[in-house]
C-alpha cells in the first residue's frame, strides 16, 4: 500500500496546479452566467475594468497554469526525487501575486470606474501600486520554480560527479 502511495506522490504538484486551473475556469464562467441570468445585461459594468480583468485573468493565468502543470508533470515523471516543497512555494507565491495583480481591476469594475479615461484620478494610485506589487511578487515566485528545476536536473549531475 505504501509503495503505491509513493508512486503517486509525483502527481501532487501537477494536481495542485490543475485544481487551481479548474478554480480559475470556474471563477471565469460563473460570474458571467450569473450576470446573464438576471435578465438585462449590465452595460455599465461591461464598459469597466471587469472585461479587462476577467479576460486577462482567464487567458494569462489559465495559460500559465497549463504550462506550469505540464512542466511539473514532466519533471515529476522523469525526476521524482525533486523537492516538492519548492513547487508548493512556487504555487503559493504565484497565486498571491496573481490575486494582487488582478484584484484592483475587479475592485475598480465593481465601483463602475470607466475603462476609457483621459486622465485617472489620484485615488487610483493605490490600486496601481497594489497591481505593480503583484508583478513583483510574481517575479519573486520564479525563484522557487528555478530552484525546483535545478534540484531536479542539475543537482543530480553534480552529485554524481562528486561521488
Amino acid at each position: 500500500m505504501e509503495a503505491k502511495v509513493r508512486e503517486r506522490r509525483w502527481l501532487l504538484l501537477p494536481g495542485l496546479w490543475a485544481l487551481t486551473l479548474i478554480a480559475c475556469l470556474l471563477g471565469a464562467v460563473l460570474p458571467p452566467l450569473a450576470a446573464s441570468s438576471i435578465g438585462r445585461p449590465d452595460y455599465a459594468l461591461q464598459d469597466t475594468y471587469y472585461v479587462v480583468a476577467h479576460t486577462g485573468f482567464v487567458i494569462s493565468f489559465g495559460l500559465m497554469l497549463v504550462i506550469v502543470t505540464g512542466v511539473y508533470l514532466a519533471v515529476g515523471f522523469f525526476r521524482p526525487g525533486a523537492r516538492r516543497w519548492l513547487g508548493v512555494l512556487h504555487w503559493l507565491v504565484t497565486v498571491v501575486g496573481l490575486v494582487l495583480i488582478f484584484w484592483p481591476a475587479y475592485w475598480l469594475s465593481l465601483s463602475h470606474e470607466p475603462l476609457r479615461m483621459a486622465d485617472y484620478p489620484a485615488r487610483l494610485r493605490t490600486m496601481n501600486a497594489i497591481s505593480s506589487a503583484g508583478y513583483l511578487v510574481m517575479l519573486i515566485g520564479l525563484a522557487p520554480f528555478v530552484a525546483y528545476l535545478a534540484d531536479a536536473f542539475i543537482l543530480p549531475i553534480l552529485r554524481k560527479r562528486r561521488a
